[in-house]
């Protein structure tokens, strides 16, 4: 009976197996580890994405208050300027219209009152419209949280299934390599 060079088998056998099998998976932990680094620059986009939203709406915010500040200053500044206006007309006027004056006067503080009273009403009114933009941005920031927790929930759970098929072929690949050498062990 010829003389098996057992060596010479596993050499050409299992060793060129073995070699691929370790290729296989330093390409899976390549690959697995290109995964990861794309769903980090994703994630780090849709954060700066976000971040650029955020600070534009509150641009935006920002200039309608100003410009909403600057309307009611000048509403204000023309009412204030039409009162003093009555009052140096009624101060300047004749001795015997000033009865006549003092009605017009009341007459006047009444119409200040009222425009008064409206601005306020509508202040309060853009107040509570403010509020409302607020509570909606907030509402939308909150949903957007919501949605990115989500996606990285998804990416987890990704990655871990990823990670436990990847041990589960190294626990896989053990085994096998472990009956391998059993079986010279065996042979010898």
């Amino acid at each position: 009976m010829p003389k098996v060079d057992v060596k010479k088998i596993i050499q050409e056998l299992i060793v060129p197996e073995l070699q691929e099998i370790k290729s296989s998976v330093n390409e899976l932990k390549t690959k697995f580890d290109s995964e990861i680094k794309r769903v980090d620059e994703k994630i780090d986009l849709i954060r700066s994405e976000l971040k650029s939203e955020m600070e534009s709406m509150r641009n935006e915010l920002r200039a309608e208050i100003d410009k909403v500040r600057a309307e009611l200053k000048l509403e204000i500044e023309g009412v204030r300027a039409e009162v003093d206006k009555v009052r140096s007309e009624l101060k300047s006027g004749i001795e015997g219209v000033r009865a006549e004056l003092k009605l017009e006067i009341e007459g006047v503080r009444g119409e200040v009152d009222k425009v008064r009273s409206e601005l306020k009403s509508g202040i309060e009114g853009v107040r509570a419209e403010m509020d409302k933009v607020r509570g909606e941005l907030k509402s939308g920031i909150d949903g957007v949280h919501v949605e990115v927790d989500k996606v990285r929930g998804e990416l987890r759970s990704g990655i871990d299934g990823v990670r436990a098929e990847f041990y589960l072929v190294i626990e896989v690949l053990s085994v096998e390599v472990d009956i391998v050498r059993g079986e010279l062990k065996t042979e010898r």
